[in-house]
């Protein structure tokens, strides 16, 4: 059975039963008189079996959506069909069973009400379920929706926060360069590729003692004097002066990068190591 949540909280089965519902009691009424009048015609000629079933469709029908209803329905039926039986059928000689016939036809009403209660109760009981299913999952959807909204925003600012830097670090105007705990350079901005005249991807990945030539056991936040590749130009020794910073972890003290910022020295100037 269907049971596709519709608008408004009703089922699709509801929502198709709904019309056949509505008119149960009519046609219950209906086939109930017709049952009557197939008895009268039956017991009128002789005929004392087979046609006390007619009296199952209105109860089955009733049954079927309302099943409190039915049970009285199966209940008013017994003594109607004994009346007809009696004054227009054999009467008592027949009595016995005419009583046979009644207390199996109560039994397979009693029966036939007593599922359809059932099946109604686990069917309100499943609509209850579904009803909380269909809150719980908008619940959980409203959620994931915030979720995913505040991650987008996260999102968005962490990308902003990225360009920001990337400029901020690019436009930098003294040379800059970050390494690694191994070594191997993880950024420097224009100003430094400028200052070696090499690109800014060629020198991502490289040894910083490649370019630098420092001792890395060396390293220290006071300012360090290095030669710079001399340019066609040079008359004397290019020199540079540079600060380098460890940078930590907050949590666990540990080396994360190293940076290191320098300017080009006049060639007269000198500093002591």
């Amino acid at each position: 059975m269907n049971h596709a949540t519709g608008t408004g909280g009703t089922t699709v089965t509801e929502s198709r039963l709904e019309p056949f519902k509505r008119n149960a009691i009519p046609v219950a009424v209906v086939l109930f008189a017709l049952a009557i009048l197939i008895s009268v015609i039956c017991l009128k000629n002789g005929i004392t079996i087979v046609f006390q079933n007619a009296f199952y469709l209105p109860i089955l029908i009733i049954a079927l959506y309302y099943p409190n209803r039915g049970m009285f329905l199966a209940l008013l039926s017994s003594p109607v069909y004994l009346g007809l039986f009696l004054t227009l059928g054999p009467g008592l000689p027949g009595i016995i069973p005419a009583l046979v016939r009644i207390a199996f036809y109560l039994t397979v009403s009693c029966g036939t009400v007593f599922v359809s209660s059932r099946r109604l109760k686990a069917e309100q009981a499943l609509q209850h379920h579904l009803e909380h299913l269909e809150e719980l999952v908008a619940e959980q959807t409203r959620y994931i929706s915030e979720k995913l909204e505040r991650s987008l925003q996260l999102e968005e600012a962490y990308r902003k926060g990225n360009e920001y830097y990337e400029q901020l670090f690019k436009q930098i105007d003294a040379p800059t360069v970050i390494w690694n705990p191994d070594l191997y350079i993880t950024d420097a901005n224009n100003a430094f590729a400028d200052l070696y005249n090499q690109p800014r991807s060629e020198l991502k990945g490289r040894k910083i003692t490649g370019i630098l030539p420092f001792d890395p056991a060396d390293f220290r936040n006071y300012p360090v004097q290095l030669e710079l590749p001399a340019r066609a130009t040079d008359l004397l020794p290019r020199r540079s002066l540079w600060i380098i910073s460890r940078v930590q972890d907050v949590k666990t003290g540990s080396t994360r990068a190293y940076i290191a910022v320098g300017m080009d020295l006049p060639a007269t100037e000198t500093m002591k190591r």
